[in-house]
């Protein structure tokens, strides 16, 4: 459980590029992360949000903006407790969304998600490619969208040795996205 508790911190960290413009300059947004009711008692959520504290019943409705004006993400991680005494935690899920936001008329666009699921037993389907940090494209049609695009196959077992291993995976997989997606042009683009 100390691992845990030291996680909201990490994970802020972990998204902090995204809240940052280009510059450096510290967008007036700022993300918090907590604790969230879990679907199944031996689970735990960390989520994260943006702003005023949301609906805690919902995490999966969370969300904090980018520093990229018409852009927001949603992020949360699942842990399962692998104790009957509830100590012991791995992660069994870590997911960021990144999404469109369009003023008129009102919607949203998902984008890409980076996904990781590390507990995912190898002999599940697309296991090697779905336990570390991989990419959905979600603006894309099926069956593209549905693509687990691998980040860190070559080096799988490195990524999976630890939460802080595959922390600082899931850290180079989000500045990849703030460097090579919100800082195109996105003005020219419907």
């Amino acid at each position: 459980m100390d691992e845990l508790s030291a996680r909201p911190a990490k994970v802020r960290g972990m998204l902090y590029p995204l809240v940052v413009d280009p510059d450096g300059i510290r967008d007036p947004r700022f993300i918090h992360c907590r604790s969230a009711p879990a679907f199944e008692r031996r689970q735990h959520v960390l989520a994260v949000h943006g702003g005023s504290p949301p609906d805690i019943s919902d995490y999966q409705s969370w969300y904090f903006g980018t520093y990229r004006r018409g852009f927001r993400c949603q992020y949360f991680e699942i842990w399962t407790a692998i104790d009957d005494r509830f100590y012991m935690y791995e992660m069994y899920r870590a997911y960021l969304t990144l999404s469109r936001i369009f003023s008129r008329p009102p919607s949203e666009k998902k984008l890409l998600a980076l996904h990781c699921d590390p507990s995912l037993e190898d002999t599940e389907d697309h296991a090697f490619y779905k336990q570390g940090p991989h990419l959905h494209v979600d603006a894309a049609k099926y069956p593209l969208s549905h693509a687990h695009i691998a980040l860190n196959r070559g080096h799988l077992q490195d990524v999976l040795a630890s939460a802080d291993s595959l922390s600082t995976e899931i850290g180079a997989a989000v500045r990849m996205l703030k460097e090579e997606i919100l800082t195109l042009n996105w003005s020219a683009v419907a």
